[in-house]
């Protein structure tokens, strides 16, 4: 039988555990839909390079960093992006499904 091991679930399984967190302290339905939004990219981007959410490094969001730039994203979007996921990180470690943010 398979052990069940910390982040090892997909992105998208963390990320509606922090978005319900943030809905029950009191976060805007707008914000939590925004933040959605932001997990969702960040989740189908490292999707499609074959990432897992819990091997994702530094030279990983600089590479996503660079993929949107390429695609013309403007510098306060990108700024938000890599906020959302910086935060989302550091949740994900604060609740112990990493051992490091």
């Amino acid at each position: 039988m398979e052990t069940w091991t910390r982040a090892a679930l997909p992105l998208s399984v963390y990320s509606e555990m922090y978005l319900s967190e943030l809905a029950n302290h009191g976060r805007t339905e707008s914000t939590v839909g925004t933040y959605r939004d932001r997990l969702r990219w960040f989740g189908e981007w490292i999707q499609a390079v074959e990432i897992l959410v819990r091997d994702v490094t530094k030279d990983t969001v600089e590479q996503w960093i660079s993929d949107m730039r390429a695609g013309g994203l403007s510098q306060k979007s990108l700024r938000d992006n890599v906020s959302v996921v910086r935060c989302f990180y550091a949740w994900m470690a604060d609740r112990n499904f990493l051992q490091k943010d």
